[in-house]
């Protein structure tokens, strides 16, 4: 009886092996035995991760990502999400990334908020924010060599438009928080 010299095809074993799979031929009506791959680790779990973008545009953001990392990223332009898909750890890379870049445009440009007063008149107190360079400046406290705020009254709104560095957003409305007291 003559000797089966039938092997599996290249391309049949490339594509056992990229599923994990080793296949050695057999004899026998040139059957073929498959089974796992001793040496291939299972691969990593596709996870999908929704991330919420507050300062950067997410059109830029989605190609930063996927320059960086080998997965699926598709933005919403009205809501500012990013839908993150494929390998958990290259999610998590990403999501670190992404956080990374929001925290940098937060302290890196400015921000721009309206604050509405409570009990001060805008127009009154607008003119009595100094630069934080002069004395009596409520801004002195922020500390850096020129921190000061741009504000701008809105009468009819009874409120302050400020635009400041966003690493002083919180600091600010703190002061003009103590500012917008009820007098006595």
């Amino acid at each position: 009886m003559p000797r089966c010299t039938s092997t599996p095809s290249g391309r049949f074993l490339k594509c056992l092996a990229l599923a994990g799979l080793v296949a050695t031929a057999g004899c026998a009506a040139h059957s073929v035995a498959v089974a796992p791959s001793p040496a291939s680790p299972a691969p990593p779990a596709v996870v999908e991760k929704t991330v919420q973008l507050l300062y950067n545009n997410p059109a830029d953001t989605v190609r930063q990502v996927r320059e960086t990392n080998h997965i699926s990223a598709t933005a919403d332009m009205r809501t500012g999400l990013l839908t993150l898909r494929g390998p958990a750890p290259d999610v998590a890379a990403a999501e670190q990334l992404i956080r990374q870049l929001e925290n940098d445009a937060t302290l890196l440009s400015d921000v721009f908020f309206s604050y509405p007063l409570q009990h001060a008149q805008a127009a009154g107190l607008a003119p009595l924010l100094l630069p934080s360079d002069q004395p009596g400046s409520p801004f002195a406290v922020l500390g850096s060599p020129n921190p000061t705020p741009y504000v701008v009254a809105y009468p009819r709104g009874n409120a302050l438009l400020i635009m400041t560095e966003g690493k002083y957003e919180r600091r600010v409305k703190e002061i003009m928080e103590k500012l917008d007291r009820a007098s006595p």
